[in-house]
């Protein structure tokens, strides 16, 4: 692909950034489609620069899609842009997951300091045992203690490992690494650390957010009242939020479901002890997510086993149908 085709993308990319319907989304977009597209025109190897290409095209489908009141495209940009997923994300986990210990584990395998297993911080074991910083469910401190992935054999009480011998050293430091970095992908991670009582320079771990207002400010979008721009209002209007033709009302609702998957992590320092606690809450309360409970497993055997017996009956009645077919072809022969 020539120089002129990526300037044509650039200039197409821009034109839809600058149709976002908030200033911060439009700043976010606008740098990273400058960094993007400087790197495909440095790369020099044909295929590596067309598989570039070909991934901001699709992302310029994505801008021109949430422009045009897409649900599931608008969602995406909002999730790159306040670090849900993406390059941001990674960056926001770092300071979670890359910490230096005074008094590291053991090595699993003697001599082999590479075999050391994850460690789970106390700031990532709160967001790994939290409800609201999880995609799926949250981890329960045994899952943090004893990976639910190593098998019976890993333990040496166990009778497996009197049978068979004692379980492979390399195999227990693959797994548990494997688990620690399968379960870190499914955090959402804090834009800002809250800090209670204490100076909030005190606190080494932050994402470097912080200051920034970028958390507030999605809440306020979120928040906004509807009411403080109708027209039966006595008081002069509030400026608008949001740019654009896009619905307000839309747009808020979006804010509200971004902030579902932002959590707050606040650093609490010990008072009677000198450990700190970390706690996990919904960035706006009043946005919470009520999670439904969970159905006993007795239960859901009973709706597979009604299921099972439907779809048992559907199918001798689709049988039976198909042989009155054959019977009534054969006597009409």
């Amino acid at each position: 692909m020539h120089a002129s085709e990526v300037f044509a993308l650039y200039r197409s990319h821009i034109r839809q950034t600058r149709s976002l319907p908030h200033h911060y989304l439009r700043q976010f977009f606008s740098l990273r489609a400058a960094d993007d597209f400087r790197k495909v025109l440095q790369t020099k190897d044909v295929t590596l620069r067309r598989k570039k290409v070909k991934r901001l095209s699709k992302g310029l489908k994505t801008l021109t899609a949430a422009n045009g009141g897409d649900y599931n495209a608008f969602n995406r940009i909002l999730d790159v842009a306040y670090g849900r997923i993406g390059r941001l994300r990674w960056e926001l986990m770092q300071p979670w997951i890359d910490q230096d210990y005074p008094n590291p584990p053991a090595p699993i395998i003697a001599g082999k300091e590479k075999s050391r297993p994850p460690v789970f911080s106390p700031a990532l074991r709160a967001l790994q045992l939290s409800n609201v910083s999880r995609k799926t469910r949250p981890l329960t401190a045994n899952d943090i203690k004893t990976p639910p992935t190593l098998p019976e054999h890993a333990n040496p009480q166990s009778e497996d490992a009197l049978f068979l011998g004692p379980f492979s050293k390399r195999r227990e430091v693959n797994l548990r690494w494997r688990y620690f970095t399968r379960e870190s992908k499914k955090i959402y991670p804090p834009l800002e650390v809250a800090v209670e009582g204490e100076d909030p320079s005190a606190v080494r771990t932050g994402t470097g957010l912080e200051g920034t207002g970028i958390l507030q400010e999605a809440i306020a979008l979120a928040t906004w009242p509807q009411e403080a721009f109708s027209a039966s209002s006595n008081h002069s209007p509030r400026p608008l939020p949001f740019d654009g033709h896009l619905p307000i009302r839309w747009l808020r609702r979006r804010y509200q479901e971004l902030l579902k998957r932002m959590p707050v992590i606040s650093y609490l320092p010990g008072q009677n002890s000198p450990t700190p606690r970390w706690t996990v809450s919904p960035s706006h309360p009043g946005l919470q997510t009520i999670n439904a409970p969970i159905l006993p497993a007795v239960h859901r055997q009973w709706i597979d086993f009604a299921r099972s017996v439907e779809m048992k009956e559907t199918n001798a009645n689709s049988q039976g149908t198909v042989k009155g077919k054959a019977i009534r072809r054969e006597q009409t022969l």
